[in-house]
């Protein structure tokens, strides 16, 4: 039995727990930054810094680790190629938390989780194939219709000269 070992509990149920959090650090890793509540941040906190920590190992084994605990290729791509390079010199305490305020319905506190040093999240494009997506768009949009048609028009020109 392990004594004095206290683990915070976001959600009611072990499964429910593991959903939770699994989510929250998708939803870090993919926007670089997220508002919760202070108890959900501290578990995000921790959990970020020791999935970065098995990143910059870089062995098979941590990969495969990373993948069964996320369970997406994005995010652990994105966790081993970007931010264990970005953080190969630091030991730890790769993500901050600033605290915000109080939420208005129920007082909670907010905090901000961001990432210690900004990461770039991808590689924009080559300026020609968007210069290309746009000339391809002005000449696919439809010309604009006349607001009556010519039928229309002679017969009312016939109307006013009777």
């Amino acid at each position: 039995m392990k004594h004095k070992i206290n683990k915070i509990k976001i959600a009611k149920g072990k499964d429910h727990n593991r959903a939770v959090v699994r989510k929250l650090v998708l939803n870090f890793l993919k926007h670089g930054k997220i508002e919760t509540t202070l108890k959900k941040a501290k578990v995000l906190k921790s959990t970020i810094d020791s999935y970065v920590s098995k990143a910059k190992k870089n062995t098979n084994a941590s990969y495969n680790l990373l993948l069964s605990k996320l369970a997406d290729k994005k995010a652990v791509k994105f966790l081993t190629e970007r931010v264990a390079q970005k953080f190969k010199d630091r030991v730890g305490g790769y993500v901050t938390l600033k605290r915000i305020g109080y939420r208005k319905g129920d007082s909670s506190l907010i905090v901000r989780l961001q990432w210690v040093e900004p990461i770039v999240k991808s590689v924009s494009k080559p300026a020609s194939k968007t210069k290309d997506k746009v000339a391809k768009a002005d000449k696919t949009k439809p010309k604009p219709k006349a607001s009556r048609s010519d039928k229309t028009k002679q017969k009312q020109s016939e109307v006013l000269e009777k």
